[in-house]
């Protein structure tokens, strides 16, 4: 399952190698980029509720295990959705107040941020699919993840051949976002058949909720920068509008989702007042 990883990796460094000087570092910064919520967030989810998975399996616990799955889709959906719509709006500043000094030009930017967008597409199924691969896991099936992998591999080497030439590093940001989609789509499927559907499905009230409020947060994110940004500022500038971009869009986020009552919020916020809870009596205790 690993070596399918890298393989598709492979494939995309060997389409970019066709195109002219600079795509490959451009696909490189913005992997880097999109790939950090989802290392940082998607799979500490997944680990979390890997022994979890595993021993409502073992127990036989299939309605168990199913709430638990879905609320791992859940939760990782109210994290990605909102860091993908995220970098789509702000693709340009981040990469800008990341790299845009030195050697890094304005072309290198727009070329950058342009293929940060298209991968962030498929952010929320590549999330999934490492949560839905620890599920197949959890119930000792280590073929079927490998399988669909290796197949969406060959989906994703097909789509980037035919829009490498028309569409540059875009074109196989885009075969990989497609890629992760379908992957995560079959993984699903497959699991829904294996153990059934929940009673809570993700497709319900819950995620429609979590897609509203990223909505609303990048639509926010995207008319503040409008008015702040500006291209001649200096780096300081730049960071200070990038934070108040993400401050207010993430209060957006918060503010609409505690609204519409969106329970993997909810939760989400009392574990962190919880913790800081917990930290604070720590400390007063020292």
């Amino acid at each position: 399952g690993s070596a399918v990883g890298q393989a598709n990796l492979l494939f995309d460094k060997y389409f970019a190698a066709m195109l002219p000087n600079g795509n490959i570092a451009a696909m490189q910064y913005a992997t880097k980029v999109v790939g950090f919520p989802q290392q940082l967030f998607a799979v500490a989810i997944a680990t979390v509720i890997f022994p979890i998975l595993s021993a409502q399996f073992a127990s036989n616990e299939l309605p168990s295990l199913r709430v638990t799955a879905s609320a791992g889709l859940r939760m990782t959906a109210l994290i990605t959705m909102p860091a993908a719509l995220g970098l789509i709006v702000l693709a340009q500043p981040v990469i800008s107040v990341l790299f845009e000094r030195g050697a890094f030009t304005y072309g290198d930017l727009v070329r950058t941020a342009g293929a940060m967008q298209f991968y962030a597409i498929g952010l929320v199924g590549l999330a999934a699919s490492i949560l839905l691969t620890r599920c197949f896991f959890a119930m000792r099936d280590s073929r079927t993840p490998v399988i669909v992998a290796s197949s969406v591999m060959v989906l994703n080497v097909v789509v980037s051949a035919l829009l490498v030439h028309p569409f540059g590093v875009n074109g196989l940001a885009s075969a990989n976002s497609l890629s992760s989609l379908a992957e995560a789509a079959i993984l699903y499927f497959l699991l829904r058949g294996r153990i059934g559907a929940s009673d809570d499905e993700l497709a319900g009230g819950s995620m429609f909720r979590v897609v509203l409020a990223s909505v609303a947060m990048a639509l926010a994110g995207y008319f503040i920068n409008g008015i702040l940004w500006h291209d001649a500022g200096t780096i300081w500038q730049h960071i200070a509008t990038l934070a108040v971009d993400i401050v207010t869009s993430g209060a957006v986020f918060l503010g609409l989702g505690t609204l519409l009552r969106v329970k993997e919020l909810a939760q989400l916020l009392a574990f962190m007042a919880d913790y800081i809870g917990r930290r604070a009596a720590s400390v007063a205790r020292q």
